[in-house]
């Protein structure tokens, strides 16, 4: 019975981690804290294997006659099967996810080189991104379009990236991506300021705090703020209360509608005073 039972196991494997990677893709109204793609893909293998339970549960369907004696047998031995490959299904999560994360950044419109220490700097007065995920991504791309103009007028760079984004994504760990020939993405922790200016950041020019969860876009403000007391810092917010303590914690301007992002958030930075981000003024935040 062995085809069996190695069909049965193949089976197992593939039904859970399609389940387990499903179970992640909820919208994100739904779930705002959603894992990433690459992170789903990680959990999806590392899950799809059996467990003790269901030798529990077939145990007790042998002694209660609702499952056949050799039945029972053959799917324990599928359940231990799957389970004693649970160190290689580990080792191929890690390598999907890698591959998969690589894949979907560079399918975004950049290139991915290594990053040795000279060319991790940026300009000193770069525009700062905090967080690469779907918003940070979009405000990067049409920063990178407006940031061409300033080039062509002869603002000076000295062939540095003037538009940077900071992430902690794994795939990050000793690349850079580079969406645009005046941005880059770089691994660290966009928050903490010796992180902007171990790469030269010691001005920048406008920061954007991407992050959707609140309680990190309020540590990232509160920190930039202590850090570049200076800089405009811009952030988004789920609702006004939210908007309101981003103010308090030293953020320049907060924009409240989802939809928003992309279109204002560009003109923001820029420094361009005709677009409002939430169409009123600060105190009706």
């Amino acid at each position: 019975e062995l085809p069996t039972v190695l069909t049965g196991a193949i089976s197992l494997i593939s039904l859970k981690a399609l389940t387990v990677a499903a179970a992640t893709r909820v919208p994100r109204w739904m779930e705002p804290n959603r894992l990433d793609a690459e992170d789903a893909v990680k959990l999806a293998f590392l899950l799809s294997g059996g467990g003790e339970f269901a030798f529990v549960v077939l145990a007790l369907a042998e002694k209660l006659d609702v499952l056949p004696k050799d039945l029972g047998g053959l799917l324990t031995a599928i359940v231990l099967i799957t389970m004693a490959v649970t160190p290689l299904l580990g080792q191929v999560a890690s390598l999907a996810s890698e591959a998969f994360a690589a894949s979907g950044e560079a399918g975004g419109g950049g290139t991915i080189r290594q990053s040795p220490e000279e060319e991790s700097q940026v300009a000193e007065d770069a525009v700062v991104v905090c967080g690469y995920g779907e918003v940070g991504q979009e405000i990067l791309s049409r920063l990178g379009t407006a940031n061409h103009s300033d080039a062509n007028d002869g603002i000076p760079n000295n062939g540095l990236p003037r538009l940077v984004a900071f992430d902690t994504k794994p795939s990050l760990i000793n690349n850079i991506l580079v969406p645009a020939s005046d941005a880059a993405v770089m691994y660290g922790d966009g928050e903490n300021p010796e992180v902007l200016r171990s790469h030269g950041v010691s001005d920048p020019r406008a920061i954007f705090v991407s992050y959707e969860s609140h309680e990190r876009a309020m540590a990232a403000t509160s920190r930039l703020r202590t850090g570049f007391a200076e800089a405009p810092i811009y952030t988004r917010a789920q609702s006004r209360r939210e908007a309101r303590e981003l103010k308090i914690a030293g953020a320049t301007e907060v924009v409240v509608e989802r939809d928003e992002l992309p279109r204002s958030s560009p003109y923001l930075l820029l420094g361009d005073d005709r677009v409002r981000t939430n169409g009123d003024d600060d105190d009706d935040i």
